[in-house]
C-alpha cells in the first residue's frame, strides 16, 4: 500500500496500523457489505471485526475470492501470537458487516474453490486465483459482476 493510502486508512480507522496485513483462509464464503464499510482512498474499504478477541480490520480485494480476507491490526499478528500456516483462529464481525449471500454465488464459490482453498496464497499459484475469479466472478468480492449478468438476462427475455 502507498504512502498515501496508508494516511489515508490510518485517517479512517483513527489508528496507525502495522504496514502489511495478516491473510486469512475463512471456513466459509461471505461477501461484506460494501454499505457498511469505512471507506478510504477513493475506492479502498475495511471492515471492523475482532481477531482472537483482538480489534482488527478486514480487508479485501475486488477479485479477491470469497473464503479470501487480509486482516489489518496495529501489532504484527503473526509474531504476537506465533502464528503458523494453518493455524485456526476465531474471527467475529457483527452481521450488519455482511450482505446474504445468493445461491447461484455459493455455488459457483464451491464449483471453483472445492478442495483448492488454499491454492489462492501457495506459492506461483496467484495466477491460478486470478483465472478463476475470472472465471467464478460470482466467487469475488465484486458484485458489479451480478449487474452485468442481469442485464444480459434481462436483454435475452427481451
Amino acid at each position: 500500500m502507498t504512502l498515501r493510502k496508508n494516511s489515508a486508512l490510518a485517517k479512517a480507522t483513527g489508528q496507525t496500523l502495522y504496514p502489511g496485513s495478516l491473510n486469512l483462509l475463512l471456513s466459509r464464503p461471505v461477501r461484506f457489505a460494501r454499505p457498511a464499510a469505512i471507506r478510504f482512498a477513493r475506492n479502498h474499504c475495511v471492515w471492523p471485526a475482532t481477531l482472537n478477541g483482538q480489534p482488527v480490520w478486514l480487508c479485501r480485494w475486488a477479485t479477491a475470492p470469497l473464503h479470501v480476507v487480509e486482516v489489518l491490526a496495529t501489532e504484527h499478528l503473526r509474531s504476537q501470537w506465533a502464528l503458523n500456516d494453518g493455524d485456526r483462529l476465531e474471527l467475529h464481525l457483527a452481521a450488519a458487516m455482511l450482505e446474504p449471500l445468493p445461491v447461484i454465488d455459493r455455488l459457483v464459490h464451491t464449483v471453483v474453490w472445492a478442495g483448492r482453498g488454499r491454492w489462492y496464497y501457495a506459492a506461483d499459484s496467484y495466477v491460478f486465483g486470478w483465472v478463476a475469479t475470472r472465471i467464478g466472478g460470482h466467487a469475488t468480492q465484486d458484485t458489479s459482476v451480478h449487474e452485468r449478468l442481469r442485464q444480459r438476462l434481462l436483454k435475452a427475455t427481451q
